[in-house]
């Protein structure tokens, strides 16, 4: 007996784990643009699994979710910028790929080379390998950019210190040196 995978399904597991927990990138809106992200792509494979969906409305809804997906890398790529993210060249690299290999896999459902549900399967394949791999990286750099203040405050101080600007020395019982 032969079992389907159902792909509506499986993101709308991913969906309850973007829901956040682990993979939360830590920044509000790029969290709520994976969340929409994920669900054009339920949606995607709620149209390429009904029996009676034209071969149109599966196309225009894929590339409904390349426009958000398109709309959500510039939208992260300038948060990068802002947050001083030093590997955002190599990002926006990598979404650009992601781009391409999206287009190719909606070129094929057109040309009828490609299942819909094959496609959409490739398209979430790539938003996860690409939340688990790069997105997750710039997670860590935004937790440490919430740290900085603290560190250069006790930088400068250290500097200061090293320079000859603060005295070493022991408070005394009362708590001056």
């Amino acid at each position: 007996m032969a079992t389907t995978f159902d792909s509506a399904q499986y993101l709308g597991r991913l969906a309850e784990t973007m829901g956040l927990g682990p993979l939360s990138v830590s920044d509000r809106l790029l969290d709520d643009h994976h969340r929409r992200l994920l669900s054009c792509l339920i949606r995607c494979s709620e149209a390429a699994n009904r029996w009676d969906a034209a071969p149109e409305t599966i196309v225009m809804q894929l590339e409904e979710y390349l426009d958000a997906e398109r709309q959500h890398f510039m939208e992260e790529e300038a948060l990068l910028r802002e947050s001083g993210y030093v590997a955002v060249d190599t990002h926006a690299e990598d979404h650009g790929a992601l781009a391409k290999r999206g287009r190719l896999l909606v070129a094929a459902v057109e040309r009828g080379d490609m299942s819909a549900e094959a496609a959409v399967l490739g398209l979430a394949s790539n938003f996860v390998d690409h939340v688990l791999r790069d997105d997750l990286l710039f997670k860590s750099h935004l937790e440490f950019r919430g740290q900085m203040p603290r560190f250069r405050g006790v930088e400068r101080s250290l500097r200061r210190g090293a320079a000859g600007g603060m005295r070493a020395s022991r408070p005394t019982l009362e708590g001056k040196p």
